[in-house]
């Protein structure tokens, strides 16, 4: 939606419940931590506020591209969008192949 800023708080531990690739088109703030103790930290809060005044927010981990690429080891493999009509649409390319999940509409 137009005017509407979004940010994403993502703890180490989901690099490895994705694919490895850029699925993001919003800012993202990288962090060590697990899902629903990323409130409690200080510095999210301060981050947090900060974006909340206009501050741009983007701090990524060097390790996070790593840790997706080992996580891919225990993922399922892709599902092609193609392999049930109803997914398909006009979406091209299929994101389940490219690592790019998060594209803008056409």
């Amino acid at each position: 939606m137009p005017g509407v800023r979004v940010i994403a708080f993502l703890p180490i531990v989901a690099a490895t419940e994705a694919p490895p690739g850029d699925y993001s088109r919003i800012p993202v703030f990288q962090i060590v931590g697990v899902h629903g103790a990323l409130l409690g930290q200080e510095s999210v809060q301060r981050d947090l506020l900060a974006f909340l005044a206009g501050t741009p927010i983007q701090r990524t981990r060097r390790e996070y591209a790593l840790i997706q690429r080992l996580g891919a080891a225990w993922q399922a493999p892709p599902l092609a969008l193609a392999a049930n009509p109803v997914w398909a649409g006009d979406r091209q390319p299929d994101p389940a192949f490219t690592g790019r999940a998060c594209l803008p509409a056409r």
